[in-house]
């Protein structure tokens, strides 16, 4: 039987994504998302910040404080720092992102009516 890396998180995003284009035209989104876990120690929840990484245009929509679905593989990767230590990285690499939640970019006071926000339609 092989092994199985597969992860699914829902959380909101905590920064503005960065995105990367390459010389190719594949592009890389990178962002963090915030996901709340119990700490029974603490008796609070605490809030874990995860990295992503989507390709191509999946992350074109992304924005900071989106409710979001990713589902996708967690990776490891080790590299040498500034100083000449080893660090460790730990990031997931999404294979399908929904958007849960589309962030509010304008308060509720200011939106514009739908038609079925209107009763009646004037005629003249």
């Amino acid at each position: 039987m092989s092994n199985l890396n597969t992860i699914t998180l829902v959380g909101n995003v905590g920064n503005e994504p960065e995105q990367r284009e390459f010389e190719s035209g594949s592009k890389v989104t990178k962002f963090c998302i915030g996901v709340g876990r119990w700490n029974k120690k603490t008796e609070q929840e605490v809030t874990d910040w995860v990295d992503i990484e989507t390709f191509n245009k999946m992350g074109d929509y992304v924005k900071k404080g989106m409710k979001v679905c990713v589902n996708g593989s967690l990776i490891t990767s080790v590299y040498e720092k500034d100083d000449g230590t080893k660090a460790k990285r730990i990031y997931v690499v999404a294979k399908t992102l929904e958007l849960m939640q589309q962030k509010q970019e304008t308060p509720q006071a200011e939106k514009q009516p739908t038609p079925d926000d209107i009763d009646e339609i004037p005629f003249n």
